[in-house]
């Protein structure tokens, strides 16, 4: 699994919005693949909600970084989604709940899905 901290195949001469969407893709791969990893998980293990929250702050500065390629209300309400994302899991952590719904439902209102963080 990419962890997503080095983002390959960027170069200088690469348009911006063509750098934008693979960063951001690569960023945004990662807490999906997170997100079923922490459902998962056994509640002591908390290496993948502590995965799950670097993704998203990584995601998150991302979309700060290439807000002006996407639409206002897109890059708006996907770092709201990956907010209430990290939030959930750091109170799950300090809870002492890395799975389950219980922590979810406060994120996202459903369960996690395998494809990632929806922006819509």
């Amino acid at each position: 699994m990419a962890d997503g901290k080095w983002v390959s195949g960027l170069t200088a001469e690469m348009e911006l919005v063509e750098a934008a969407r693979r960063v951001l893709e690569v960023r945004l791969r990662v807490v999906g693949e997170y997100l079923p990893r922490v459902e998962r998980a056994d509640p002591t293990d908390t290496e993948n909600v502590h995965q799950l929250r670097v993704a998203t702050r990584r995601a998150g500065a991302a979309l700060r970084i290439f807000k002006v390629c996407l639409p206002h209300k897109v890059a708006r309400r996907a770092g709201q989604r990956l907010r209430r994302i990290r939030r959930a899991a750091g109170r799950g952590r300090a809870t002492g709940t890395s799975s389950g719904w219980t922590w979810w439902s406060g994120a996202t209102g459903s369960r996690p899905s395998s494809s990632g963080p929806s922006t819509s």
